[in-house]
């Protein structure tokens, strides 16, 4: 079974997963390898060894392996894939990464799978449910919720009390004021302002942020 101390393995070859796994290594959590569709020249030189593509999974899984998502993702595809990915993977089989230069208050809570890029900030009361991602500089102000597979994109701020469903996107720069509710699958579109709710599946570009 699974545990602290269990190899880790990043699932993902391209730059998220590299700078996931660079995370690790400055946490002192190095992986041994990852799980791409096929072996990748440049990921190979910081990620390790490549451990073959998602059947690999069941096996490492079996072996006592842990897990962590280097897949990022900017559509509904991508959010689908690693959704999939996560219905496979247990709680005690995907740990948390957080970037040695990230600030997380001790009374946030992040869910398994939850990844905390370089300078970003997760504030005193925040939510980060299941494999969430806080990318690099991004902010999660006091008490906000971020919904289980939602990737909050480098350089973003949320304001405090915002609430972000699953399986969201909100793009680079995007800056969300407080109090808005974001429904799940909804995107906002890159360096977008949104001032007020947007709805599930919405897609919300601009400034102000508006539907389209």
């Amino acid at each position: 079974m699974a545990g602290e101390g269990s190899p880790l393995v990043i699932i993902g070859g391209g730059g998220h997963a590299v700078v996931v796994a660079e995370a690790l290594a400055l946490s002192g959590q190095a992986a041994i390898g990852y799980i791409a569709p096929e072996a990748a020249e440049r990921a190979s030189k910081v990620l390790g060894e490549w451990l073959g593509n998602d059947d690999a999974i069941d096996a490492l899984a079996a072996d006592g392996a842990r897990f962590v998502l280097g897949l990022g993702f900017v559509d509904a595809a991508g959010a689908a894939r690693r959704r999939r990915l996560l219905g496979n993977l247990s709680t005690a089989q995907m740990p948390v990464a957080l970037h040695p230069s990230a600030v997380v208050s001790r009374s946030a809570h992040l869910d398994d799978g939850v990844f905390v890029g370089a300078g970003a900030i997760v504030g005193p009361g925040a939510v980060v449910e299941r494999a969430a991602i806080i990318n690099s500089g991004a902010i999660v102000e006091h008490d906000c919720r971020i919904g289980a597979n939602t990737h909050i994109a480098t350089g973003s701020q949320m304001g405090g009390n915002v609430s972000i469903g699953a399986d969201c996107l909100i793009g680079l720069g995007a800056v969300l004021r407080q109090g808005v509710t974001i429904g799940d699958g909804a995107v906002v579109g890159a360096g977008a302002v949104v001032v007020s709710d947007a709805a599930h599946g919405a897609m919300v570009l601009g400034v102000p942020a508006r539907q389209v």
